[in-house]
C-alpha cells in the first residue's frame, strides 16, 4: 500500500509476514496481506524463492494454521489488478507484482539480502 510508512524489509521479514508469523507493522497496523494463486507462474516463483515452500507444502502449512491457531490463509487475488485494487483501499496491505505491473498505485518496497531468495 502506498499508504504504509514501511519503505523496506529484510527478506525474512517478508517471509515471516507472507507466513502470517508477523500480523502487525511496526506502527501497529495490522498486516493485510495479498497472495497470487500457487498455480500461477508469479505464486510459484513466490512461493520457492520467498517463502521456500512448494505449493503442497504450503497448503499444509495453511491447514496446520487454520486448525491450531485458527488464523485463515491469505486472501488470494487472481490478477495484478486484483492486487493493485485491494493494495489501493488496504493500508497495511502487501501483496506482490511483476516489475512491469507495478504502477502509480502501489508502493515498491526494497527487499535486502535478496540474494539469499534465489541461493546466489
Amino acid at each position: 500500500s502506498k499508504e504504509n510508512p514501511v519503505d523496506s524489509l529484510k527478506l525474512d521479514e517478508l517471509r515471516r509476514i507472507f507466513l502470517r508469523q508477523v500480523t502487525h507493522w511496526k506502527d501497529g497496523e495490522p498486516i493485510s496481506v495479498f497472495e497470487r494463486p500457487a498455480d500461477s507462474p508469479i505464486g510459484r516463483q513466490f512461493s520457492q524463492r520467498v517463502l521456500k515452500k512448494t505449493a503442497e507444502e504450503l497448503k499444509a502449512y495453511w491447514m496446520e494454521l487454520q486448525v491450531t491457531r485458527g488464523m485463515k490463509p491469505p486472501k488470494v487475488l487472481r490478477s495484478a489488478n486484483l492486487v493493485k485494487e485491494y493494495l489501493q483501499r488496504v493500508r497495511g496491505g502487501i501483496g506482490y507484482l511483476y516489475e512491469d505491473e507495478v504502477d502509480e498505485h502501489v508502493k515498491v518496497l526494497v527487499i535486502t539480502d535478496r540474494k539469499d531468495a534465489d541461493g546466489s
